[in-house]
């Protein structure tokens, strides 16, 4: 973030974030409620699942609700510095339920997924789907969650087992497989603000998780590249802005310099950050 606000108040190409650089230089322009949303929101993330309930007026520079993703207006997104921060709200918020969640049995588990996405029917019924009501609403989010859980305990069931690692190997190259080829599914039309392929992958990806994680468990590499997701998740977007507005060659080479740039930031921020706090928070918990 803080990259990002550096790169935000020295570039003169940055229209991406204009609106946020506009309001760092001439905060008295700009509404008192607007100014207080989008610093709490950058600092604390968690206001940041409002962002797509909420758009801004570029001639009263005021905040509204907007259900209806119809208006002209951009939405509150463009004042975050790392607008797909959003996401980690939603997780945020999830973290306050998950000691209810984690000890509730799985039948409990499945019939709060069958609410979330019988909200999700309800709401698309009604014609109220995509963002933010299918993807920015936290109770039709909530069945990911879920699912999360129920998965883990899949992998909890048969991280011990002797049995082949065929299922493995099978799960494993079946994940690989709707990876590559997902935009070639064929399209069979919307299901609860979902296409029947996007239902398919997830469910595929959900039931395959378990047992690639039993493959992959000593695997050191692996344990590697799942570190290394949480920082690259988080410093992609910088650098895809960054490329395109300075250096913009053909799609390859950008490809592979935005790669190359979001790796090494990601190693960096693991080596310097990650790996510190988690180093002392293991030290504070096992003195405990």
């Amino acid at each position: 973030m803080l990259f990002t606000l550096i790169f935000v108040l020295l570039s003169p190409k940055v229209a991406v974030f204009d609106q946020l650089k506009q309001m760092l230089v001439n905060p008295s322009h700009y509404n008192f409620f607007t100014i207080f949303y989008v610093l709490f929101g950058n600092v604390f993330i968690i206001p940041q699942i409002f962002g797509a309930w909420l758009s801004f007026s570029k001639t009263t520079t005021i905040l509204y609700p907007n259900i209806s993703m119809i208006n002209p207006d951009p939405l509150a997104f463009i004042f975050f510095l790392v607008p797909q921060a959003a996401t980690l709200g939603f997780e945020l918020i999830f973290y306050l339920f998950s000691p209810l969640l984690v000890r509730s049995n799985s039948k409990a588990l499945l019939l709060a997924a069958f609410i979330s996405l019988f909200l999700r029917f309800i709401l698309t019924g009604y014609g109220y789907w995509g963002d933010p009501w299918t993807a920015g609403f936290f109770p039709t989010e909530m069945i990911w969650f879920i699912l999360g859980i129920v998965s883990h305990r899949i992998y909890q069931k048969i991280y011990k087992s002797k049995q082949s690692n065929f299922y493995s190997l099978f799960a494993f190259f079946s994940m690989i497989f709707s990876l590559v080829f997902f935009y070639s599914f064929p399209d069979f039309g919307y299901v609860a603000g979902l296409t029947v392929s996007n239902w398919l992958f997830s469910v595929i990806i959900i039931v395959s998780i378990p047992f690639t994680f039993k493959l992959f468990k000593n695997n050191h590499f692996d344990r590697l590249l799942g570190d290394l997701s949480y920082p690259v998740y988080l410093t992609h977007y910088l650098f895809v802005v960054v490329v395109h507005l300075y250096f913009n060659r053909s799609p390859v080479v950008n490809i592979m310099v935005i790669l190359g740039l979001t790796f090494f930031s990601s190693a960096v921020i693991l080596l310097f950050v990650s790996y510190p706090i988690d180093k002392l928070r293991r030290k504070i918990t096992v003195s405990n």
